[in-house]
């Protein structure tokens, strides 16, 4: 009977919290006078939120609201007080340029913020700081955009802890940013963060900047559990998307093109990261020392099924342990800001190490694995290295690739103490092999048919190919082998069950990524 007793009580609860749920209205016609009732609507979005309640609705009416916005109240699980635009009318929330946001949340949760617009505020449009069970999603973030790098001191969305509280459980979904700084800018302290969608361009810094204080702060700080998916990241004047100091994390799906500086790049004490089905192309655009992907500086990441390309180079890693890469198109990598700049960087790919030499900012040497990749038309006659650029201390490992059509004087370079295992590949229309081993040029191997002098002489490359890999039409970026192809089933088990087009591997695997 007492169970009986406590399980109506219950019941009588749930039923009260559901009655006691109501939705407000606001509208430009209203009055904060009124009932907040469709009929009788509020003026001001802040009068709503003063009052609503957990499981409360507050939608909002089309029109510009020239407001300064905070969530005063916390929601409950499952009854979380949710903002809304209503019946998908266009609502923004304006700054006017003179307010310092247009949102603002501090140690609040269980919050919902949908479909509304927000735009020039002179330091965050919208800010989350110390919040848990957050969802943002629908918004339209507009900043002005700057062509001068970092001009503008306004930041798009900004998640951080507080002083007191950890900032966990934020989904931010289909977010559209636009100028300012950064479309998304997040301090430390942040876990179990989703980043579903959207597209964050035109920032004067970077499109998403997961970046914590420093390093030196330690892993207290480290920002965990983080997930990218299907975002697009484009013209922005530095990354696309930037990591530091951070744990567990994957980025999938998404589409980074032309940033000034790398498309994503993850870096100091990053580990534990995961990047796959992705598109990084036409990056670097602002010079200097770029790449669609560059790993710096941190340990155990995975790329895979991915494609490079039209960058100034393609995959970077440098100073990074535990580094695999596979089933990846690398190919076209050959923009420099300066076309006749023999010092320029354009490569396929580039693994390096200076752990040997006066520490800069790295924490590793290198360890990367590529395997069942396509490295074509890289670099260009310009480049100071190669399409295959292998430097400085650590350990490579390259099998099952396609290395072919060149553009660089020097197609594979060599220097330093690396240790390099590189077997069952394809090299095939190359210009010269360049091995500068501790700063001394001790062979070059130059054209075709000196390729076999190159794999006798070093202990390379023994059982690899030096043949046409005959792709169906490389000039549309289709790199599937023919069926006459020398490289199908020409290459060695390296652990993979599963080819770049998901097909499963059978007995033994093709060279490149058919």
């Amino acid at each position: 009977m007492k169970t009986l007793d406590n399980l109506m009580f219950y019941l009588l609860l749930i039923s009260c919290t559901s009655i006691q749920a109501m939705n407000k209205y606001i509208a430009k016609n209203g009055n904060d006078n009124n009932a907040g009732t469709k009929k009788a609507p509020y003026l001001n979005i802040q009068k709503g939120l003063n009052i609503a309640k957990s499981g409360d609705t507050v939608f909002v009416k089309t029109g510009t609201y020239q407001e300064f916005v905070q969530f005063p109240t916390s929601g409950r699980i499952g009854n979380p007080i949710v903002l809304k635009n209503f019946n998908n009318d266009i609502v923004t929330i304006d700054a006017q340029n003179i307010r310092e946001f247009c949102i603002f949340a501090i140690d609040k949760s269980n919050l919902v913020m949908d479909g509304i617009n927000i735009q020039n505020s002179k330091d965050y449009n919208l800010r989350i700081e110390g919040c848990d069970n957050i969802i943002i999603k629908n918004v339209m973030c507009h900043l002005p955009v700057s062509n001068v790098f970092g001009s503008t001191g306004a930041k798009g969305i900004v998640l951080s802890s507080s002083k007191t509280k950890y900032g966990r459980n934020i989904t931010l979904q289909n977010i559209n940013a636009i100028g300012g700084q950064y479309g998304i800018l997040m301090g430390s302290r942040l876990a179990n963060i989703n980043i579903i969608g959207g597209r964050y361009s035109y920032a004067s810094i970077d499109g998403i900047n997961m970046q914590i204080t420093s390093s030196a702060e330690g892993k207290s700080q480290f920002n965990r559990n983080i997930i990218v998916d299907g975002v697009v990241t484009d013209h922005n004047l530095r990354q696309g998307m930037v990591t530091m100091g951070l744990e567990h994390a994957t980025f999938k799906n998404f589409w980074s093109h032309h940033n000034n500086a790398s498309g994503l790049q993850i870096e100091n004490y990053s580990t534990d990261i995961l990047i796959e089905n992705f598109i990084c192309e036409n990056n670097s655009l602002g010079g200097g020392y770029e790449a669609g992907l560059w790993i710096d500086d941190s340990d155990n990441v995975i790329v895979r099924e991915g494609i490079l390309r039209n960058n100034q180079c393609g995959l970077r890693v440098s100073n990074s342990q535990n580094v695999l890469a596979y089933n990846l198109l690398i190919y076209s990598n050959n923009y420099t800001k300066i076309p006749t700049d023999f010092s320029n960087n354009s490569a396929g790919i580039s693994f390096y190490s200076n752990i040997l030499m006066p520490p800069i900012n790295n924490i590793y040497d290198c360890h990367v694995e590529l395997y069942n990749s396509v490295i074509y038309d890289n670099s260009n006659r310009y480049s100071q290295r190669g399409t295959v650029d292998l430097e400085g201390g650590g350990k490579y490992i390259l099998k099952n690739n396609i290395i072919a059509y060149d553009q660089s004087t020097s197609v594979i370079y060599r220097t330093g103490k690396h240790k390099l295992i590189s077997d069952y590949n394809l090299i095939y229309k190359i210009k010269e092999v360049n091995i500068n081993h501790y700063n001394k040029i001790s062979s070059k191997y130059s054209g075709n048919k000196q390729i076999s002098t190159y794999f006798a002489l070093t202990g390379q490359d023994l059982h690899s190919l030096n043949a046409d890999p005959q792709f169906t039409d490389p000039t549309s970026g289709n790199f599937k082998l023919q069926l006459t192809s020398p490289a199908l089933k020409a290459g060695v088990n390296v652990g993979l069950n599963f080819n770049y087009h998901e097909y499963p591997i059978n007995g033994r695997p093709n060279i490149g990524v058919n």
